[in-house]
């Protein structure tokens, strides 16, 4: 701290520093972009069956990753930041996983009961 003019309190450094907040974790933004990227992409299951690539190791791997920063939260003492994320990654995740899933059991359960599949080729008479 330095002295200010005479009469006047001393001058104080800013007080909202550059790492003030502190950083977030590693893999706190990631697990909430890959959530959020899962979820866009389950919609795309049932369309096209591409969503699956994406949704399912999209899901899991924000999951992981947001416990993964939880853990390196709470393990920092307040040093760490990002908590807030993580949890939103974990929910979007987890949520658009199990829509995946669904809809993944729901095209196959579709696909081998469907009758066209069963009998694909017209078998003569006669």
């Amino acid at each position: 701290m330095s002295s200010g003019p005479p009469g006047y309190p001393p001058i104080q450094p800013y007080p909202y520093a550059r790492d003030y907040y502190g950083s977030d974790a590693p893999g706190a933004t990631a697990s909430l972009v890959l959530g959020i990227v899962a979820m866009c992409a389950a919609p795309f299951v049932c369309f096209c069956g591409i969503g699956e690539f994406v949704t399912l190791p999209c899901g899991i791997i924000a999951v992981v990753q947001g416990i993964a920063a939880m853990r390196r939260v709470s393990a920092s003492q307040g040093a760490l930041g990002g908590n807030g994320k993580a949890v939103a990654g974990i929910t979007i995740g987890g949520t658009a996983l199990a829509i995946g899933l669904v809809l993944l059991l729901w095209v196959v359960i579709g696909t081998l009961t469907s009758p066209v599949h069963i009998t694909p080729l017209a078998t003569p008479s006669g």
